[in-house]
């Protein structure tokens, strides 16, 4: 099955692997639209998602030129409560910058702490994050 990739628009995208048993969110955008077109995203594959299958997700945050604002941060605290009712792991990639230390910090401690059954993890780039969400399929 050929991998499926849909347009969220502000460069969002949320692209379908193995089967649709993995969905990459890619974020080169954390403007205020950009981060509502992320959440619109997130939250239609959340309510559509399976209980029964594990949630295996992806969010590529990479890009340079992304910043945690205000707004990002609430929709990310929002999305996270929302996930945290699905068993599942999530890989937030990040870029291995001074600026995303801010980002990681927020991470760690609002997100990746925020549930037991759905288990974050930071990386670095996009290969490391598949291959660790690869291993529960």
């Amino acid at each position: 099955m050929e991998d499926k990739v849909e347009s969220f628009g502000h460069g969002i995208t949320r692209e379908w692997l193995y089967d649709e048993r993995i969905v990459v969110f890619t974020v080169p955008n954390t403007s205020n639209d950009g981060i509502d077109a992320w959440v619109e995203a997130t939250m239609s594959t959340i309510q559509a998602w399976t209980p029964d299958q594990l949630y295996l997700a992806m969010h590529d945050l990479s890009f340079n030129e992304n910043s945690l604002t205000p707004h990002a941060r609430k929709a990310g605290i929002y999305v996270s409560q929302h996930s945290n009712a699905l068993l599942g792991y999530q890989s937030i990639i990040l870029p291995n910058t001074l600026a995303a230390t801010i980002t990681k910090f927020f991470v760690n401690q609002e997100i990746v702490a925020s549930s037991k059954q759905m288990v974050r993890r930071i990386f670095y780039t996009r290969y490391e994050g598949l291959e660790w969400l690869r291993q529960y399929l």
